[in-house]
């Protein structure tokens, strides 16, 4: 839910969840934005002491990414004609500890650099809450165009 409201906030519509298979891996959902359809892969970042900005947190995301976010987001686009694809990462409330604004802005990057920069491929990263003065915690990369 939080992913959805978060994508109709950044101007999504059309947003529909697609029901699990057995038969094949496919992202969580497929939105419309502008006019361009997405497939939009959508997973929890369980950040603790361990795992944080800079210390292996864009790691994680990138390895989950070329694991098995990817193959799901690509089988997606094809077997729904979408153009774009997003990997939505949600922090939860014990990451949100660890986090502030820039922080996020900084993993969002790097991140993307670290998969290959993949075409027509944003990574959206967000807490749900707010850091003061930068405002809500949510940031995509590239930006949408």
């Amino acid at each position: 839910m939080r992913t959805i409201t978060t994508l109709r906030n950044l101007g999504f519509t059309e947003i529909t969840p697609l029901p699990p298979s057995n038969a094949h891996k496919e992202a969580d959902l497929v939105a419309t934005r502008n006019g361009t359809s997405y497939a939009v892969e959508v997973f929890r970042a369980n950040e603790r002491t361990w795992r944080y900005p800079g210390y292996k947190c864009e790691e994680y995301i990138a390895a989950r990414y070329g694991k098995e976010k990817k193959a799901q987001l690509d089988a997606t686009m094809a077997r729904h004609k979408c153009r774009k694809a997003i990997v939505a990462v949600v922090f939860d409330s014990d990451s949100k500890a660890l986090l502030d604004g820039s922080d996020i802005q900084n993993i969002v990057e790097t991140v993307y650099y670290r998969t290959g920069s993949p075409n027509n491929t944003h990574f959206l990263l967000f807490t749900g809450m707010q850091t003061p003065y930068y405002g809500d915690d949510v940031t995509v990369w590239p930006p949408l165009t």
